[in-house]
């Protein structure tokens, strides 16, 4: 069985606008979660995508162009796993 790409973006955004940038990634196909996080940075994304090409897809031509977002630091799952 073929498995999705699953992918963890951080976001470091302009103090005060994490709600606001959320708002502007919910209802992105490829972004399964948004959540506030405590911490260096602000936003964690859940990202589930046909191929890796649309991670760097979302990162650069998406995310990082968002005047609101200082940084962000993509993490990509080596195996998903359903057990706790």
């Amino acid at each position: 069985m073929f498995e999705m790409p699953l992918a963890f973006v951080l976001l470091n955004v302009q103090s005060g606008t994490d709600e606001e940038v959320a708002e502007k990634i919910r209802g992105t196909p490829s972004v399964k979660e948004v959540s506030r996080i405590y911490g260096i940075y602000d936003l964690i994304l859940r990202v589930e995508v046909e191929n890796l090409n649309e991670i760097k897809a979302l990162v650069e031509s998406k995310l990082r162009r968002m005047p609101e977002v200082k940084s962000t630091l993509t993490m990509i799952a080596a195996e998903k796993s359903l057990k706790s």
